[in-house]
């Protein structure tokens, strides 16, 4: 009750400052007037690093206004020189000298911002904000919005067919035209290092991105900084931090002390998170306003060597929504559940059956599924053919069945009791996306 209290009279601080703040003849900006009205329609909590951080992006949002993205590119022979005789080049081939494969450099492509803060202090909502504000002009139609993580396996994926089709060739350059194929404006969320081939390639493959005009917009966990902090060969991976700060303007909202995540419609108990047979629509309707104005799509997962497909996500949200046969009646363990507990804050799954004994395989899976949206304190809302959660797995006599998931199961149903509690659904998620 206590930290209730001290969130409601520090809220209208918090509001005070915030309209202290506005009234700045800086703040008049497309961004910072769009935060504006969420927080004035009670949709958004004010935060003065959220204010500061929309000022920064009103710049940028001018910037392109003001800047085509550019179409007559000028060979840098200098950068396509050193390239060549880097690491880089002896891995990847020396730079083709063709028109087409040289790096190139423009003059006039605006700074980006590169937005670094904890888990739920806003960077995504506002990268989201600016990405959709550019609505009309050139880079409307010249932008991208990709998780880090489905960017690099795209760019794992391109070098692979490069290297298939010219295996002694210079492999970042055709890369680099087939990313900007899909937008010179580059919004990466959820940006972290953590792989050495990754490291390895980030300095020549953003040069040339950069040197083409691209502009990033990324977020992260981490300041620009600590990027691949101890990792393999971290020395090589300096100039790029190097270039990454002279490429954006670095956004810091560490010293947040809000996480939105806590003020979610299921922590404030606006919304149930179990429901019974009967309420398929009620439970999909959920879904769609949770994700609404988010971009909904299938992706992909990577651990331990093995692909977690996600049939349905707005990974900018971090909501995803699974069947009970994608979870639990395929070949499914604790390692793919975790890694989806890791990636999604919110996790709906629909078409819970009843089971019994004869399917002991699927509540297995089910049991360990639960422990790991647990584990780290995923929102979960499930949809059930039972009459209620209760009723999902239910059996008399236990003492004549020797199956541990016999006995397993009523930890199980303890803590899908738990995950409904607005103690638990306020918790801070705990997860850390890839």
């Amino acid at each position: 009750m206590a930290s209730c209290l001290f969130f409601r009279t520090s809220l209208g601080t918090w509001r005070n400052l915030y309209h202290q703040r506005c009234r700045s003849p800086f703040s008049s900006g497309r961004i910072t007037s769009e935060l504006k009205e969420l927080v004035e329609a009670g949709d958004k909590i004010p935060d003065h690093h959220q204010l500061d951080a929309a000022a920064e992006l009103d710049r940028l949002y001018e910037d392109l206004l003001s800047t085509n993205p550019p179409s007559q590119p000028v060979a840098n022979q200098e950068s396509s020189s050193s390239s060549s005789s880097s690491l880089f080049g002896t891995w990847f081939g020396a730079v083709s000298s063709s028109p087409v494969a040289k790096l190139i450099k423009f003059h006039t492509a605006p700074t980006g911002a590169y937005l670094h803060g904890g888990v739920g202090c806003g960077k995504t909502f506002l990268m989201n904000i600016l990405y959709h504000s550019v609505d009309s002009g050139p880079w409307a139609q010249d932008k991208q919005l990709v998780h880090y993580h489905k960017f690099m396996l795209t760019v794992h994926h391109h070098m692979h067919k490069e290297r298939q089709l010219n295996p002694t060739g210079d492999l970042i350059a055709p890369v680099v035209d087939r990313i900007l194929e899909n937008g010179r404006l580059l919004c990466l969320d959820e940006f972290q290092v953590t792989d050495v081939a990754d490291a390895l390639i980030l300095q020549r493959l953003f040069e040339g991105l950069w040197n083409h005009g691209c502009v990033l917009v990324a977020t992260s966990n981490r300041p620009a900084r600590d990027l691949y902090l101890h990792g393999l060969q971290r020395d090589r991976f300096i100039p790029f931090i190097d270039l990454l700060e002279r490429k954006c303007a670095i956004i810091n909202m560490m010293d947040s002390e809000l996480d939105y995540r806590m003020t979610n419609p299921f922590a404030q108990g606006d919304h149930p998170v179990y429901f019974s047979k009967g309420q398929t629509q009620a439970f999909q309707a959920l879904f769609d306003q949770v994700v609404a104005g988010t971009q909904v799509t299938s992706t992909t997962l990577q651990t331990q060597g093995r692909h977690v497909k996600i049939p349905m996500a707005s990974v900018s949200k971090r909501v995803a929504q699974f069947s009970f046969i994608d979870l639990c009646e395929k070949a499914m363990g604790a390692a793919d559940y975790l890694v989806i507990a890791q990636n999604f804050e919110t996790v709906f799954c629909h078409s819970v059956p009843k089971l019994s004994i004869h399917h002991v395989n699927w509540l297995r899976r089910f049991i360990t599924f639960i422990d790991s949206m647990y584990e780290l304190k995923v929102t979960l809302v499930l949809q059930t053919d039972a009459a209620s959660i209760d009723d999902i797995f239910v059996i008399e006599n236990k003492m004549d069945y020797i199956e541990d998931e016999v006995f397993a199961f009523d930890r199980c149903r303890s803590r899908l009791e738990e995950m409904a509690s607005p103690k638990y659904l306020s918790q801070k998620w705990q997860g850390s996306p890839q």
